[in-house]
C-alpha cells in the first residue's frame, strides 16, 4: 500500500468522518479543545483550514490551452 494511500485516509478520518447525528468529526472536537485551551492561533487555523477542506477524488478529463477538465 502506497504511503499516500495512508496519508489520505488519515485525513479523511479526521476531518470528513463524521460520527454522530450532529456531523462532529475528531477535527471539531480538537478545534474546540484547542479553543478552551486558548492555544496558538496559528494552529487553531491550520485545523480551521483542515476542517473546511474536502476529500474526494477528482478525474483529469484533459486540458484546453491552460485550463484542466
Amino acid at each position: 500500500m502506497s504511503p499516500l494511500t495512508n496519508s489520505y485516509f488519515t485525513a479523511w478520518a479526521f476531518f470528513d468522518l463524521p460520527f454522530d447525528p450532529n456531523r462532529e468529526t475528531i477535527g471539531t472536537c480538537l478545534l474546540d479543545l484547542m479553543r478552551t485551551m486558548q492555544a496558538d492561533s496559528r494552529m487553531i487555523e491550520v485545523l480551521e483550514n483542515f476542517q473546511a477542506s474536502r476529500m474526494g477524488f477528482y478525474e483529469h478529463r484533459g486540458s484546453h490551452s491552460r485550463h484542466v477538465r
